[in-house]
């Protein structure tokens, strides 16, 4: 992303593309309207990534997904409140919502987790089809960036900003501005990383030096909040 996005993992998991991937899929054992809107979900976040944004339909997302027109529009009102549905099914699936924290989490705890999970991200390589995509159709669809930003990277900002509120950890004084805060660190975190992913001089970041780069931001962060 070109603004933040975004525990270091303690397995090696290998993620998917950032609108394409097997959290869309439809999941068994889950009532019929939901698997339904998964594979509406999953057939339009393929086709978006396959053909672009204004190419794909929501003839073609029904055809696709296997049901009907009526059923696509049943669930999602138009194609940019689809759009907008598959970029908040990845906050989701990514964890970037932090529903697995708590007040009582450390904060070096939550800012490893989220940026390793940021880091994580900024290394799938859907990553950078979603910037084609987004380059290559703003121009014509100008609330194209504003939707994926809103409900992506802002999204993921808000997520830590209300971590950063809410943290009860004493070690550190309250955070005046959490949403400035939260968007300062991420922006660390992310460094230089994305730029060259975006170049395709990278297409990782070793282990190692990811977990030593994470570290270094924590401590220079938790260092301006100690008390």
């Amino acid at each position: 992303y070109t603004r933040p996005y975004s525990l270091i993992l303690t397995r090696n998991t290998e993620l998917s593309s950032l609108i394409s991937n097997d959290n869309l899929k439809p999941q068994v054992g889950r009532p019929k309207s939901c698997i339904k809107r998964d594979a509406i979900l999953h057939a339009a976040s393929e086709l978006f990534m396959d053909i672009g944004y204004a190419r794909t339909s929501m003839d073609a997302i029904a055809q696709q997904a296997g049901v009907s027109k009526q059923t696509v529009y049943s669930h999602f009102a138009n194609k940019d409140a689809l759009f907008r549905s598959c970029i908040m099914s990845k906050v989701t699936a990514y964890g970037l919502d932090m529903r697995d924290t708590t007040p009582d989490t450390p904060l070096e705890t939550v800012l490893t987790t989220i940026g390793g999970r940021l880091l994580d991200l900024l290394c799938d390589p859907g990553v950078v089809r979603m910037h084609a995509l987004l380059i290559a159709e703003t121009k014509e669809f100008a609330t194209l960036a504003e939707d994926f930003w809103e409900n992506g990277p802002q999204a993921t900002i808000d997520s830590l900003a209300r971590c950063l509120a809410e943290s009860e950890d004493s070690r550190f004084a309250p955070i005046e501005d959490p949403h400035q805060a939260a968007e300062d660190f991420l922006c660390m975190a992310e460094g230089h990383y994305l730029m060259r992913l975006l170049m395709h001089s990278i297409s990782a970041i070793p282990e190692a030096e990811k977990a030593a780069h994470l570290e270094r931001c924590v401590t220079q962060f938790l260092r301006l909040h100690a008390k």
